[in-house]
Order: C-alpha cells, then sequence, then structure tokens
C-alpha cells in the first residue's frame, strides 16, 4: 500500500537550478569591492560562483568575477562605474571557455533560483 506522503519528494539543495544573466563587466576598487563579499571557491566558473553566492542563502541578487579565480556575491552593483568589455576578458581558472573578469574589473551577472 502507498501512502501519499511517500509520493511527495522532499526538495532538496540539489534539486534547485540557478538561472544566471550576465549584466557586463564594470570596475572595481581592491580596497572597497564593489560586490563587498568575496567567497573562496575549490573550482571557479560561472556556476560554481553562482552555486556559492546562492548557497549562502543571504538573498544575494549578484554575483562577479575578477582576476580569473576570484567570486564575490552582492546585493547592488556598478558603484565604480562600467567598464568596457575587454577589461573583463581574462578566462575562467577552472573553465577556459568561460570569461571571469579582469584586474580590478568584475564580469556580473545576475541570477535566480529555479527548480527541476
Amino acid at each position: 500500500m502507498c501512502h501519499i506522503t511517500d509520493q511527495i519528494r522532499e526538495e532538496k539543495k540539489e534539486d534547485v537550478f540557478l538561472l544566471f544573466q550576465k549584466i557586463g563587466c564594470y570596475k572595481d576598487n581592491e580596497i572597497q569591492h564593489d560586490l563587498p563579499d568575496p567567497l573562496t571557491l575549490k573550482s571557479v566558473s560561472q556556476e560554481d560562483c553562482a552555486r556559492a553566492c546562492a548557497l549562502e542563502e543571504k538573498g544575494y541578487s549578484f554575483f562577479g568575477l575578477q582576476n580569473a579565480n576570484q567570486c564575490y556575491c552582492g546585493h547592488h552593483y556598478g558603484k565604480y562605474g562600467k567598464a568596457e568589455d575587454g577589461m573583463c576578458n581574462m578566462k575562467c581558472r577552472d573553465n577556459k571557455d568561460e570569461n571571469c573578469g579582469g584586474k580590478a574589473s568584475n564580469v556580473v551577472y545576475f541570477f535566480g533560483l529555479g527548480k527541476l
């Protein structure tokens, strides 16, 4: 006999996927970062940074990649202004097919959550 509760699957973090969209390249300040919360990641790619910011569960809407290997999260972006796209063309350390910002410049993304 099957109970209805046996058929209801619990939602798990593995069942959540991330949707993210590139906003653009933005200048940064090495002392007071535009996206203020840096995260240390074992692997650095766009998806790795988006997932890490989402898992912080602090309501972040934006993430940025910088210097090929740095990930930042935040609620706002752009206080230092837009940069030329060429300033954000360093390849990601762990995914050479993706750009991960540049020196003192973030490639900024907006992200949201979805369910499988």
